[in-house]
Order: C-alpha cells, then structure tokens, then sequence
C-alpha cells in the first residue's frame, strides 16, 4: 500500500538540489518550520517504483526507526522518528518520495527526488502549523509507550507530544512482580524541552497466563506510581490498592479483555482508552482480535464476514463506555497507541489536556484525572459546555436543564459528522459545514444547545470523512448535570451483557485461578446486578 494523498494539504516548502560528490549515492536534508528553524519529525522515505523503504540517519542528532508490519499484509508502518537536526539516507539509485509530518498540528510536507550514481541529493521541507493547541491551552500525551526509554525523547519532540508516559514496568504471567525487574527510575518527570516531558514510573499488567500456563486475564495500566510494585495479579483488588497509596490512576487499557468489566468496578478503574492501541494510521489489521467477547445484538456493532470493521471495533469500544458511564462508572477518557508494539506512530491515538496557562506533569495529570480533555486520532477539538472544559459537573435542582455547546474542530480532512451524545444515545447530528481554509485545511464552528432531563451527561464526537471507510475521530470527556431523586438508568440490555460476560468468565477461569481472583468476577457480578435491577427497558 502506498500513501494516498490529498494535494490541498501537501503545502510544503521544498527545495530539491544536487552535487556531485564521492560517497555513497543518496539524500541529504532537512525539515524547517514556518521561521526557518530545523524541527524533529517523522520522515518516510520509499521508493516510487518498488513499494521499499528507507530509514534516515540523524546529523548530529538522534534517530529512531519504526518498521512494523502486522499479519495483514496492508497493515505496516515503516518510518523513522527525527530530532531537530539533518538527516542522510544513503540509497540506490532510482526515484524516492520523501515525506515528512508531525502529529496533529502540522500540515505534511512531500516531495519526489531522484537520486542518480555519484550524485548525492539535497532536500528541504517544511512544516507548517495550521492551529496551536498549546496556545488554548491543550497539551498532548500518549499513555502507552513500550519503547525503550531513551528512545522517548526523539519519539515525543518528532510526534510534538508533550506528556510521554513509557510503561517502564511490564509483567504477563501471574507469577512476576514489576519489582523483581531490578529497574529504578525517578518519580519525577524529565523535561526534554519547555514543552515536553516523560514521566517514567508507569507499569502494565498485561495477563497472558497463569503459572506459566497459557489463559488470558487482560490488561491494566498503573500510570504515575513512585516506586515498583510488589504485587502480581490476579487478584486485582491488590493492585488497585498498591495504585492508590502511590497516587496512580488506573487506566482501562481496552474495553475487551476477558477481565475489563470486572476490573471497573473492582479497582475502581479512572481511565478508558476510547482511541486505543488498535487504531492504527495504516488499515485496520486486527478484526477478529476479541471478538468471541463482543455482544451480537448491539446495532452500533458492525461485524462483516472478516470479524469488526474499523468502525465496529470503534463502536464497540465507544459503546461499552457509555454503557459504563450510564452505569455510574465515570471514568475520564484516555487514548494510547502502544509504540512499539504495533504499526502505529507514537501519539496518533492521543489524549489533550487543558491545562490552562501552566503546562507542568502534575497539573497535566491531574486534569487528565479531572476528565479535562479530549481524545483524537485525528481531528482536533476545543469544546466548551456553557463556558465550562469538558468534565465539568454541576448539581442542579430542576428537573430539566439546558447546556449550551460552542467549539472548533479542525483538521486534515472535513468532517463527516458532528454528534452531540447525551447519556449514550446520539441526541443531535449536527449540520455544520466544514470551511476549507488558505492552507488546505478544514474547520467547523459549533454552537447548539441541548437540554437534560435528570441526571446525565453530555459529550460531543465527531468523525472525519476518509476514503475506504478510514476511521478519524474525536471525542471528548463528558460533562454532567446531577439533580436529586432523578438517577440515570441505563439500558438493561447493556447491563444484562455485563451481567452475562461475568457469568462466562466465572465459569473460564474457576479451577484455574485462585478462589479470591473468582470471587472478584462473582462480586462485579453481583455490582452489574443490582444495577439491573433498576435498568430500563
């Protein structure tokens, strides 16, 4: 697969010049910004003829090289990760495209070189912004990294992600300790630049096995502890335990594993990652991955012979939240990618955080906790609800109330469509226009208003219109209105699956766990019970 591209947004700069010269054929250069000044990135380089790519070496810099591809042969991510310096790549001779961008704010820069024997060729390009966030205030971060650490650095400046979180801790079998790693890291964050930072004591609970033995439990993230954990799981009542006398937040990781539903209401979950390691800048590439746990009867599913499609598996995730939410399970949302891992760039599934006119870790994560935020993979928002950041709640005493929702989305792409969610059902579809701009890129302006009754709550997605039925979206944390004697209820289809996945997983994992990690599917069990029992039709 090569990239396709669309010309309005390919804006660049590019000066193409060539020497002769005594070393190795090949191609010299850099990537500027709008001032002239060198700027980190992510840089493909492929030839036009043959499908190969290349890796680029830094100049004085350093260098970090992607070349993932999954079992789906349309599914790859083959680039390099660029400090602010130059860069060479030496090459055959033969016709290359070189292309270079840099997370969600910059427009990409490309251009075609040929590189002929005993000549070295020079490239320029450059990268424009086409919005700031960091000036609304909006700061970045990817919160599942399983790149080496001291790779970090040159991954966040080239993807212009502020908040790097690397799982520096990483067990999948019941019997490891993150402890018994060795390692030690500060707890305390490093700054890279003014605007970026790593925070470098996080673990993953990935459970693969037990004993040894091969049987699935699932995934948690434990993000900004102190020191190592000294606990394996299961149980994971411990955990959430250890978590909570450090000061971590929990984070969901995906909404599918054998064990997620039992892990909300167990560890008290914080975080749900709705753009998450499976959303990927190439195809999608993992449909049947999960989906013997997956209801059949929830519409918003899409399921094809293949297994998901890229908006089923989205659906699907988007769906559990807000079947959560209604549950009262208000977990703020989160996004990730799982560098190095998977076919993805660092940050493309990313979380924004306001974070005001003071960009520091502590304040970043404690209004990522505060659900001050939004996730993309795609998309940019900033979203007011009656003046107020997403996650705002308010306690009203009338039985109905109104919110009125102003904003800007812009992007690479027009949108496809504006949704207004209110207690996870689509409350309106909104008729905004996406206004192409000088650069090539779009925006939409949004002002509507929609009204409450009870408690519940509101959040605002949207998607981008991408060929071949690309997913690119948007969403924000939901704000909420609380009124007395007026509880949200929700759908007791969705809760009677709840209720059904526990009872599966009981039955999977007896005899095989121990009784105390049973007795937590039986307790989230019973949870997902009670709440039934007042569920709505």
């Amino acid at each position: 697969m090569r990239f396709r591209l669309y010309p309005t947004l390919l804006s660049a700069f590019i000066l193409v010049s060539s020497a002769t010269v005594t070393q190795a054929d090949g191609i010299t250069g850099s990537v500027i910004d709008s001032s002239g000044n060198l700027v980190a990135c992510r840089l493909y380089i492929s030839n036009t003829e043959s499908g190969e790519w290349f890796y680029a070496t830094s100049l004085g810099g350093t260098a970090v090289t992607c070349e993932k591809q999954s079992r789906n042969p349309g599914s790859f991510e083959k680039h390099t990760a660029l400090t602010a310096h130059r860069f060479k790549c030496e090459l055959p001779a033969g016709k290359y495209t070189v292309r270079a961008e840099r997370g969600k704010q910059y427009l990409p820069a490309e251009t075609t070189v040929e590189v002929q024997q005993g000549r070295d060729v020079s490239v320029e390009l450059q990268l424009r912004t086409f919005i700031v966030m960091q000036e609304r205030g909006w700061y970045s971060g990817d919160g599942h990294i399983h790149q080496d650490i001291n790779d970090v650095p040159t991954l966040i400046q080239a993807e212009n992600v502020n908040v790097g979180l690397p799982l520096t801790y990483w067990v999948r079998d019941s019997s490891q300790i993150p402890a018994n790693d060795g390692s030690i890291y500060r707890p305390r964050a490093s700054w890279v630049d003014n605007s970026h930072l790593i925070y470098p004591v996080n673990t993953e609970y990935e459970i693969f096995s037990i004993n040894g033995k091969p049987h699935t439990q699932g995934a948690v993230l434990v993000l900004n502890h102190r020191k190592p954990l000294t606990k394996p799981t299961p149980p994971a009542r411990p955990i959430a335990e250890a978590a909570r006398e450090q000061g971590a937040l929990l984070d969901l990781e995906k909404h599918s594993w054998n064990w997620s539903l039992m892990i909300v209401p167990v560890m008290n979950v914080d975080l749900f990652e709705l753009s998450n390691n499976h959303h990927w800048k190439t195809e999608f590439g993992l449909p049947q991955w999960t989906l013997e746990n997956s209801p059949r009867d929830w519409p918003e599913i899409e399921i094809n012979d293949a297994g998901f499609t890229e908006m089923g598996w989205t659906e699907f995730g988007l769906q559990t939240y807000y079947s959560l939410v209604n549950c009262g399970f208000r977990l703020r949302v989160t996004a990730g990618t799982a560098f190095g891992v998977h076919p993805v760039p660092l940050g493309h599934s990313r979380v924004y955080v306001h974070c005001a006119d003071r960009f520091d870790f502590k304040n970043w994560i404690r209004n990522l906790n505060a659900g001050h935020s939004f996730v993309t993979n795609g998309p940019l928002l900033d979203v007011r609800f009656n003046g107020a950041l997403p996650g705002a709640q308010w306690n009203r005493s009338t039985p109905e109330n109104r919110l009125h929702i102003t904003g800007t989305v812009a992007g690479l792409n027009p949108v496809k469509s504006v949704q207004i969610i209110r207690n996870g059902e689509i409350a309106a579809e909104l008729d905004v226009q996406s206004v192409k701009q000088e650069d090539g890129t779009f925006r939409a302006e949004l002002d509507t208003t929609v009204s409450v009754e009870g408690t519940g709550w509101v959040a605002v997605r949207c998607f981008e219109d991408l060929p071949r039925d690309k997913v690119s979206f948007a969403h924000t944390n939901p704000v909420y209105i609380d009124v007395p004697n007026a509880p949200l209820r929700p759908r007791k289809k969705r809760v009677q699956f709840f209720v059904q996945r526990m009872e599966e997983e009981i039955q999977r994992n007896t005899g095989i766990l121990p009784e105390d990690a049973v007795d937590e599917f039986r307790y989230a069990k019973k949870v997902y019970e009670d709440i039934l029992a007042t569920a709505r039709d």
